[in-house]
This record gives structure tokens, sequence and C-alpha cells, in this order.
């Protein structure tokens, strides 16, 4: 396998030129709007911080796809959020509703989309897996990117031939995740924290190659993303405690910037618009968790992340003639 090394300074060039700029003549939704399917009785967190982290980090809209039970929870915690309960668990389904009809409603949104992330909280219940499964393929076709995380990456594991080959998806694994995936793909099983950052690199770029290209972020000490073609390791320092949701964050940042790469991508092929938009979530997810730990040490939390992600992306994105003009 020949895979290209990219230079975290020019995979985040590439992504830092795709940041729309901000203009008063802006209608709103043009800066993103960006989908997320997750939420259940148990996880209403997970599709509400990653859907507010792609707002405060400049998407217009954010959408929630969430099951009946999760909705209330969810609407509740912010009122930014446009939360939708189309999902139907085993229990909500209503005798004369069925997946394709619960999979029909949430998918007649997704032309409003840019972008659609799919996982967060969602849970494992036999329906909600079932219509998921039908949601990302139809997605597919419409060539949304897609951003897969927590139990959507369950399922590919499940069923790996939803997404292979679609090259406009990303899969965020942590290590469970992503031992689970490598045994399903390659028929390896995976140790946490056990591989050497090269021999990652060449695990990872080999799961991509399986998957036919798609993108995969794994996440760890340190970030490894590859589609099999190219590569790049973001090793930027983050806190030294791990919240639980921290990678809820990711996924919708990622989420944020592969619709913006893969408008940027029409006019720059150089970089691939999925491992660009995979490396600046990192970048910036990471950076959040510094600042966040530097002021909160031990009690620091998902939440307290997220108030960073403004002042963050500013120091990271944003190009100066910007911030003259905003100043």
């Amino acid at each position: 396998m020949i895979l290209k090394a990219l230079s975290g300074e020019a995979v985040l060039s590439a992504a830092r030129s795709s940041v729309p700029a901000l203009k008063g003549r802006m209608h709103k939704g043009q800066c993103g709007r960006v989908g997320v399917v997750g939420g259940s009785l148990e996880y209403t967190g997970a599709p509400f911080f990653a859907t507010i982290s792609a707002l405060y980090s400049g998407a217009d809209l954010g959408y929630v796809f969430c099951t009946k039970s999760a909705a209330t929870p969810i609407k509740s915690y912010s009122p930014e959020l446009i939360v939708l309960p189309l999902l139907r668990t085993t229990e909500e389904l209503e005798p004369e509703r069925s997946v394709d009809t619960v999979a029909d409603a949430v998918s007649e949104r997704f032309s409003a989309l840019h972008a659609l992330v799919v996982g967060p909280g969602l849970g494992r219940d036999r329906i909600v897996m079932s219509s998921v499964s039908q949601l990302i393929i139809k997605a597919r076709n419409l060539e949304l990117p897609i951003v897969v995380d927590g139990d959507g990456l369950w399922l590919i594991s499940q069923e790996p031939e939803l997404i292979k080959g679609y090259t406009r998806a990303i899969l965020t694994p942590n290590a469970v995740e992503y031992s689970r995936l490598c045994a399903r793909l390659l028929g390896t099983e995976v140790q946490p924290n056990s591989e050497t950052q090269e021999a990652a690199l060449e695990r990872t770029a080999s799961l991509a190659t399986a998957l036919g290209n798609v993108t995969v972020l794994r996440k760890g000490e340190f970030d490894v993303i590859s589609d099999g073609l190219s590569s790049v390791v973001c090793t930027t320092p983050g806190g030294l405690r791990r919240c639980s949701g921290q990678g809820d964050i990711l996924a919708g940042t990622v989420g944020l910037f592969s619709a913006w790469t893969h408008v940027s991508s029409e006019n720059t092929h150089t970089i691939s618009a999925t491992v660009s938009a995979a490396f600046a979530g990192c970048v910036l997810t990471r950076t959040c968790s510094r600042v966040a730990f530097q002021k909160h040490h031990r009690s620091v939390t998902t939440t307290k992340l997220i108030e960073h992600i403004s002042e963050c992306f500013d120091s990271i994105f944003e190009l100066e003639s910007v911030k003259r003009e905003f100043a």
C-alpha cells in the first residue's frame, strides 16, 4: 500500500480555507445546516453536545432527529436546537407505522441539510437500528457528507456494507469501537492503547481501505486519520482529563467541517475533504480540552469544553482579515 503522509499544517490550512466568510448579506442557513441522528431514553446528552458544538463552531442551524422519549429532555437543554422526535423504539412504534414510514419521515428533512451525524446517544434498539440503516442509505443517495459515531459505529460493525465505498463518510471510533471494526473487517482485534503511532497509521489505513476508502478517525492519545490513500496524525495537546461527551463535540464539529470542506473541495482537490474535516475537528476539540482543563482541572466537564469553542475556533481558524473586520 502506498500511503501519502500529509503534514498537519497543510491539512489545517485546507480546512481553514473552507470556513465560509461572514458577510452582512448572507441569509440563515448559508453557513451550514447540520443534522444529528441520535438520542434515546438513556442518552440525551450526546446528541445535544454534538449539535450545540456544531452551532458554536459556526453552523446556522442544528437539527436533532431522536426518539419520542428523548425529545423533551433535549429540548429543555437549549432553545437553539431544532428537535424532531421522529425516530421510534420498539415500544414507541405505533401499530399503523413501520420502519419504512419512520425512515421516510426523517429523511424528508435531509434535503435541507449540508451534513449528517449518525450515532450520538442512539442506543441499540432493534427498530431504531433498522431505521438508521435505511437513513444511511438515503443520505448516501443524496450524497450528504456523513459522520458516524457512537452506536452508529456498532451498526457499521454489524453491517459494514452500509458505508462501504462511500467516500463522503467519516467514522470516528474510540479504542473499543476501533477494535470491533478491525475484528470485523481485518480479522484482528486490537487491544486499547497497544499500538505505536506507526502501527496505528498502518492499521487505520488498512481499515479505511477495507471500507472502500472511507475516512477513519481513530481517537486516542494521538488521533490517526486515513482514507487509505493519505493519512495524517493529530498530536495537538489536549487536557489531561478525558470527559464523557468529548467525542460528541468531535462528531459535531467534524460534521460541520465536512459540510464546509466538501463545498470548498469543488474548487481545490489537493487534500481530501473528509481528511481535512476530520483533522480540523480533532485540532479544535483537543484545543478546547486543553484550555478547559487549564481552568477547571479535575472538575472539567463537557459543558466546560463547549464554553471554549468560540475562542478556540477563532484562534485556530479565523483569518486575520476576518478578525480585523469584526474587531
